[in-house]
């Protein structure tokens, strides 16, 4: 029997637009998002997107505003908090809460 292990990573959508907004400030490539719409054309059982759920917005009341100011950032820390996982960040206003595992 073989036994086969898929890794799924969820993106949520306002990570999407957290990206775009990057972009335009030119803080990240031009190219970023199209390269994570192509991974999540050609792994769609590997990545995908999701909605912000109402237990995400419970969680949002947990932050602090004043150490994450910015929404977008509040709902993806948020996320993180709120599913037990490790946030891809350098944000330095992230990182000084010190409310979730930060990897980078």
């Amino acid at each position: 029997m073989k036994c086969e292990f898929i890794f799924l990573t969820l993106f949520y959508n306002i990570v999407l637009v957290e990206i775009v907004y990057l972009m335009e400030k030119h803080k990240i490539p031009n190219e970023s998002i199209e390269n994570l719409i192509k991974l999540l054309d050609i792994n769609p059982n590997n990545y995908q997107i999701t909605q912000t759920s109402v237990s995400t917005i419970r969680a949002m009341q947990s932050l602090q505003r004043q150490s994450i100011p910015d929404m977008p950032d509040r709902i993806i820390t948020a996320t993180a908090v709120e599913l037990g996982l490790l946030l891809i960040t350098k944000d330095s206003k992230i990182i000084t809460a010190n409310v979730v595992e930060i990897i980078w």
